[in-house]
């Protein structure tokens, strides 16, 4: 007779009478499907991952760290830092009162301001355990690498390791992939050469190095077996924080799209990416029209001086449509066809391949989606208009200066859709009937 284990699907958990059944199911079944390859990870504990979703329920039901994830952790102890700091503001701030011979409460005020005060103090200290905290006048590499050093002697090194990883965060924190990936590499360096020291064995120093750095920093270091690994909601929310709260030049250069020009625009849907760069408190780029059928008036700052704004027209927002475009779309083809070569060696094209890419499944699939929607050029540049009209209106005033108010009498046309010539692309070797049904199967948001 089958038992119940047998009967029950690794990858999404449901219950089937027979083994038939359950072949039938994890053979043709659609959600169950798209669960295949998923990395389940705990945010409760932070020390649990598996592809098997009875495996997670089974440690769900036994884990004894139950918390918010590190996303919701930040949000909430940044929401009492600044009400904590309203509250020190409002007891610091002098009132008016009439003159009276009762000498004030010293005992009292003190003791709750001294109160505020320390507790203002610890808050931050909850935020840094997520990103780290690194003094601006300390260079992160060397910082970090005495950590390593300090590893060298001692017996228990685990508490070592974890503080390290959290401390060189700050990098990561500040939203620059590119430095953060130097960091990695140096860091990958000092901790072999840690590991040489004290002697360890190949398989151990594996499982150290893979624990030691998140699926995110792997990827960017392209370090072996980094293609079974995924990242999970949390890391990919984080990414998408700390682009958006990364400091922005004042005046708006097209160059900007670098920021995104990295392996954030694989695992982040492009709309996220472009909102990240441009949706901020004092935006540089913004719409000072009114019309929201075939809108023109979108302009960016381009200097200041003795206190006067100068704007230069973007006319429909094409010139930064198309720095965008010409700069993502090659990026997202040799990304993923160097994704696809480290899983098959080659780049032939097979039917059904994202289900054997293992941990680079949702990568490619992010980075597919992206490439065939900015490939829809109308549509692409119609979800930019409508994100800088919804979020970056600007009234102008006496002190801002335009260089152009009017239409451009000679409008660049925009592109025919290219979303079968790029796909084809991806692939040395693919049907015009593949690449239609490729090119179809994706959706998009």
């Amino acid at each position: 007779m089958t038992t119940n284990q047998e009967c029950l699907c690794k990858f999404c958990g449901e219950k089937f009478n027979t083994t038939a059944d359950l072949k039938v199911h994890v053979k043709k079944g659609v959600e169950c499907r798209k669960l295949k390859g998923v990395l389940f990870v705990c945010l409760r504990c932070d020390d649990f991952h598996t592809t098997n979703f009875d495996t997670l329920q089974l440690h769900l039901d036994g884990c004894r760290e139950v918390g918010l994830c590190k996303f919701d952790v930040i949000e909430a102890q940044r929401k009492k830092i600044s009400e904590l700091t309203r509250q020190v503001n409002k007891q610091n701030t002098p009132t008016k009162t009439k003159k009276t011979r009762t000498p004030p409460k010293k005992t009292k005020s003190r003791g709750r301001t001294n109160s505020i005060k320390k507790k203002r103090d610890v808050e931050p200290d909850i935020v840094d355990s997520t990103f780290g905290k690194i003094e601006e006048a300390v260079d992160p590499v060397e910082y970090i690498n005495n950590l390593y050093l300090a590893i060298i002697p001692v017996t228990r090194y685990t508490r070592h390791l974890k503080k390290i990883k959290r401390e060189r965060r700050v990098i990561f924190e500040k939203g620059d992939i590119v430095n953060y990936k130097i960091l990695l590499s140096k860091n990958l360096v000092c901790l072999l050469d840690v590991l040489n020291k004290k002697e360890m064995s190949e398989k151990k120093r594996r499982k150290i190095i893979l624990n030691h750095f998140t699926p995110i920093d792997l990827r960017l270091m392209r370090y072996d077996g980094y293609e079974n690994l995924s990242p999970d909601g949390s890391m990919l929310q984080e990414l998408e924080f700390i682009l958006s709260g990364r400091d922005k030049p004042a005046n708006f250069n097209m160059d900007i799209v670098n920021m995104v020009y990295n392996y954030s625009i694989c695992v982040l849907p492009v709309k996220t990416a472009i909102k990240t760069l441009l949706v901020t408190a004092n935006p540089s780029y913004v719409y000072s029209g009114k019309r929201k059928s075939d809108p023109y008036q979108f302009y960016y700052r381009d200097r200041e001086e003795q206190g006067v704004t100068y704007w230069t027209m973007d006319c429909r927002m094409i010139d930064f449509f198309n720095t965008v475009r010409e700069c993502i779309i090659p990026y997202l083809i040799k990304v993923f066809r160097k994704n696809y070569s480290k899983v098959f060696s080659d780049n032939v094209y097979r039917e059904c391949f994202f289900e054997n890419m293992s941990g680079l499944e949702g990568e490619c699939k992010q980075i597919l989606q992206n490439l065939l929607f900015m490939s829809l050029h109308k549509k692409f540049l119609k979800m930019m208009q409508n994100l800088v009209m919804e979020n970056n209106c600007k009234n102008m005033k006496t002190t801002d200066k335009l260089n152009l108010k009017h239409d451009d009498p000679i409008p660049e046309d925009v592109l025919e859709d290219t979303q079968e010539y790029n796909c084809k692309k991806l692939f040395d070797d693919i049907s015009p009937f593949h690449l239609t049904k490729l090119v179809n199967s994706i959706g998009f948001y």
